[in-house]
C-alpha cells in the first residue's frame, strides 16, 4: 500500500492510466501535486494517510463485534465461531497496521506499543499529533504529548503551548497526565503571559483546581509579588476566597501607591512656595 510516490514511481505502475510529468507526486487519493505542495502539505497528508486505516480499522472492528454477537447468541454453531476468529484476527491485524502508520508518520517518534495504544485507548488524540505535525511541530515535540495516558483535550493544551512558542522546560512544567486540561490551560497561559517557571511553580500544584489557580495566576499578574500571593497560595482556601484575598491585597497595593504620590506631590507644592 502506497502512502504516496513520485511522478516517475507512478508512471511506471500500469494501473495509473494518468500521464506522469517530473517532479509530480501523487497525494494520497489520486490527487496529483508537486513535489513542493507535497512538503507545504505534508501534515495533510499524514493525516488522510492514518485516517484510511483508522478507517479501515472502524470496519474490522464493528465487523468483530458483529460476529461476537451472533456466536455469543448460537455458540455451539461452528461456521459463527469460525467467522468470529476470523473476524477477530482481521481487527487485530487492523490494529497493527494503523499502529504501523503512526509510527511511519512520526518516524519513529512513537514507537509500535506507544502506537497501539493510542490507537487503542485515545484514537482522538492521533488526531492532536497529526495537527501538531501539520502545524510544522517537530517529531521530538510531538513526542512530548503523543502519550495515552494524556485525554485529546490534554493534548491539546500541550500542543498549544508548543504552537506558541513554549519551550520544552516549560512545557514540562504542566505535561502530566495529574493535571486535567483546564488546570494545564492556567498553567499554560501564565507562561505565556510572561510569568518566571518559579512563578509558575507556586501554582502548578495538582493540589489545586483550576479555579484557585486562576487566582494565583491573576495575582502574579497583577503585580503582586510571591510573598504577598503566598498569602493565600494555599489549597485551603476555596477559589472565591482567594479571589477576595487576592483584590484585599491588590487594593492595599493601589492604596499605598497613591498616597506615596500624594506625598510626592505635597512636597514638592511645599517647596515651590517656599521659594
Amino acid at each position: 500500500r502506497w502512502r504516496y510516490v513520485t511522478g516517475v514511481q507512478t508512471c511506471a505502475l500500469p494501473i495509473f492510466k494518468k500521464e506522469c510529468k517530473e517532479s509530480k507526486a501523487l497525494e494520497e487519493g489520486g490527487i496529483f501535486m508537486s513535489e513542493t505542495e507535497v512538503l507545504e502539505n505534508q501534515g495533510k497528508l499524514d493525516e488522510l494517510y492514518i485516517k484510511e486505516y483508522l478507517d479501515q480499522l472502524k470496519t474490522a472492528e464493528q465487523a468483530s463485534y458483529k460476529a461476537d454477537r451472533e456466536y455469543e447468541a448460537d455458540s455451539k454453531n461452528t461456521e459463527k465461531k469460525e467467522a468470529f476468529v476470523e473476524a477477530r484476527k482481521t481487527e487485530i491485524q487492523a490494529c497493527l497496521a494503523a499502529a504501523e502508520a503512526l509510527v511511519k508518520i512520526t518516524d519513529g517518534a512513537i514507537d509500535i506499543p506507544t502506537a497501539k495504544s493510542l490507537i487503542k485507548e485515545q484514537r482522538a488524540g492521533v488526531h492532536e499529533i497529526c495537527e501538531g505535525l501539520e502545524h510544522g511541530l517537530t517529531k521530538e515535540q510531538v513526542r512530548l504529548y503523543a502519550n495515552p495516558e494524556f485525554s485529546n483535550l490534554q493534548m491539546r493544551e500541550i500542543r498549544s503551548g508548543l504552537e506558541n512558542g513554549l519551550t520544552e522546560e516549560q512545557i514540562r512544567l504542566y505535561a502530566r497526565p495529574k493535571f486535567g486540561y483546564v488546570n494545564m490551560r492556567e498553567i499554560r497561559s501564565g507562561l505565556e503571559h510572561g510569568l518566571s517557571e518559579e512563578q509558575v511553580r507556586l501554582f502548578a500544584n495538582p493540589e489545586f483546581n483550576d479555579g484557585q489557580m486562576k487566582e494565583i495566576r491573576l495575582g502574579l499578574e497583577g503585580g503582586l509579588s510571591m510573598e504577598q500571593v503566598g498569602i493565600y497560595a494555599k489549597p485551603l482556601f476555596y477559589g472565591e476566597q482567594m479571589k477576595e484575598l487576592r483584590l484585599g491585597l491588590q487594593n492595599m497595593g493601589f492604596t499605598a501607591k497613591e498616597s506615596n504620590q500624594q506625598q510626592h506631590h505635597a512636597k514638592r507644592s511645599m517647596m515651590g512656595k517656599g521659594r
